[in-house]
């Protein structure tokens, strides 16, 4: 990796830094739009439906939709141990899964305040 100035790079945390201000550029450019004048009507309709909390229905369909014989994901659990769960893990699961619709929280801290 080299620098802006095209210096050969070689210590890791050079290179991570490199990496940080690359994308920082990258993705802070300066923009002509005056977002103040921004139209709220532009924006797409709301699906009020998707406030609700999810339903034993649509855990079922997701759950009937999860594609068996994959790698576990980062938290260790296969996808067959979650579709051939029982009815108490579902249960469970469901709760859970409104917990985190409804907090819009995954990591366990209550941020709503």
């Amino acid at each position: 990796m080299r620098s802006k100035d095209g210096e050969l790079l070689n210590a890791p945390d050079d290179i991570k830094d490199r990496w940080v201000e690359h994308f920082s550029d990258l993705l802070n450019q300066p923009t002509d739009i005056d977002f103040n004048n921004v139209d709220d009507s532009d924006q797409l309709p709301v699906i009020e439906s998707m406030d609700h909390p999810i339903d034993a229905e649509e855990l079922d369909q997701a759950l009937n939709n999860t594609r068996l014989r994959k790698s576990p994901g980062s938290d260790g659990i296969l996808p067959e141990a979650l579709v051939h769960c029982g009815s108490h893990l579902k249960a469970l699961l469901l709760l859970l899964f409104n917990i985190i619709w409804i907090t819009e929280n995954s990591d366990g801290v209550d941020q709503r305040d």
